[in-house]
């Protein structure tokens, strides 16, 4: 046959097929398509024709229906087997986009129909494509609030009756760093945090039993997905507690709130499309904290269980991605509210040693929350009029390992500086944290 550039050939005579057939693809459609490119009224002759190769998501073949025709066979598959929940709703919505006419995304499905070349590809193309991340920041967040809500325990004292559990009157501060990882699963990518924090407070003996306290604080963190996303927050919080202690026995309540604000870059490469998607965005969040401990003592040692009731909100703002052209979402606010109860035990001891009194101690506990799954809502800004949103979907363990490791260091005057160790451990997440907090009585 000879060389041309052409949607179909039509010879009146005889046709001699030889060489290969090169399709140069304009327009993708889901599922299975035909094209007639050759017709020879006098038929066809010593079909040897070649056919270039065939791309990952794309197969070609060349059909002989009957003596006159040469068919080209074209049979695009978004779904092959091997992808997760969270692609399968990505390569679904790009189907749907591709029945309605591809709209703004053509770039974007083009490159990937025909540059991504193996399963392992594809299943990191659609993940780079997923909202994911935002997902994650909202995961993170309710770390964040967790853990400031402790950070309004607690004022120690000692040379008392049951010190190891009795409060006073204190100003406090306390500078925290955390690292967390969540591995990779079959359902959803890994990602993880660092997190630099500073809070400070104070608490006020009302009497009769009584205290009151407060706090403010601050938190710079990243993350970091492996799929290409990244997210940068700024995380404000302010809260409240108050106290009763009578005796070994303590109850606590504290409610408290903030706001992160998030700067997430969404890294998009899939064959010859290359974008960056930025987006900026609010997650509000408010924990409610009640807390009941009970002290046991021997002599220089004492034993504290103690059980943890959380409640926590969380509200996003609705997200519109720019600069990322086709791979741009417009993802929909959300709520979640989580719940949760850790029941723990602490121990610890009291010495002298240097002029100063040391109290050690270490806790252990489980945290068990009512949820283990989030989601949000999401469609591609350039998409086609008729194509819906999707759905992604983020696992969270509903189940965690909490131990903490310190030492409280007491001066003659009162004041106090405690050192610890807090990690959190799960089947698919660790966390590693350090804090100091420094109190002055008044």
């Amino acid at each position: 046959m000879m060389a041309c550039t052409n949607e179909r050939i039509n010879v009146t005579g005889t046709a001699q097929l030889s060489g290969t057939v090169v399709p140069r693809l304009l327009t993708i459609r889901p599922g299975p398509s035909r094209y007639t490119i050759l017709s020879a009224a006098g038929g066809t002759t010593a079909p040897s024709l070649g056919l270039d190769k065939s791309a990952f998501l794309y197969s070609l073949q060349l059909l002989y229906p009957n003596p006159n025709d040469v068919v080209l066979a074209i049979t695009v598959d978004l779904m092959p087997t091997g992808l997760n929940r969270n692609q399968m709703a990505v390569s679904t919505n790009i189907k749907d986009v591709l029945n309605n006419g591809g709209g703004g995304l053509t770039p974007l499905t083009n490159a990937m129909v025909f540059g991504i070349r193996s399963l392992a590809e594809y299943r990191n193309a659609l993940d780079q494509l997923s909202p994911e991340a935002v997902l994650n920041s909202a995961s993170s967040l309710v770390g964040t609030g967790e853990e400031f809500t402790s950070d309004l325990f607690h004022c120690p004292v000692t040379d008392t009756a049951y010190a190891f559990i009795a409060e006073g009157q204190c100003v406090w501060v306390r500078p925290e760093g955390r690292y967390l990882q969540r591995d990779r699963t079959d359902e959803n990518v890994g990602y993880e945090t660092t997190t630099g924090a500073f809070s400070a407070g104070a608490q006020l003996a009302l009497g009769g039993g009584w205290f009151l306290g407060g706090g403010l604080g601050y938190e710079v963190s990243s993350l970091d997905t492996g799929a290409g996303a990244s997210t940068d927050s700024d995380r404000f919080m302010g809260g409240s507690i108050l106290k009763y202690q009578t005796g070994p026995f303590l109850m606590a309540a504290a409610v408290t709130g903030g706001i992160g604000n998030f700067e997430m870059d969404r890294n998009i490469s899939v064959g010859t499309f290359q974008a960056v998607a930025l987006s900026d965005y609010d997650i509000g969040f408010v924990v409610g904290q009640m807390r009941a401990a009970y002290l046991l003592s021997n002599g220089g040692w004492y034993a504290k269980p103690l059980v943890d009731l959380n409640l926590t909100y969380l509200d996003r703002d609705s997200i519109s991605e720019t600069g990322g052209g086709a791979a741009n979402l417009i993802i929909g606010g959300s709520d979640d509210t989580y719940f949760s109860v850790t029941p723990a035990v602490e121990f610890g001891t009291e010495f002298a040693a240097a002029g100063v009194t040391v109290r050690p101690f270490v806790k252990a506990g489980v945290a068990f929350y009512s949820d283990d799954q989030h989601a949000l809502t999401a469609r591609f800004a350039g998409a086609p009029t008729g194509t819906d949103a999707f759905t992604i979907r983020a696992e969270r363990d509903d189940v965690f390992a909490d131990i903490e490791a310190g030492a409280t260091v007491f001066n003659t005057a009162g004041a106090t500086l405690s050192m610890s160790y807090e990690g959190r451990y799960s089947d698919n997440t660790d966390q590693h944290g350090f804090s100091l907090k420094g109190t002055a009585p008044f």
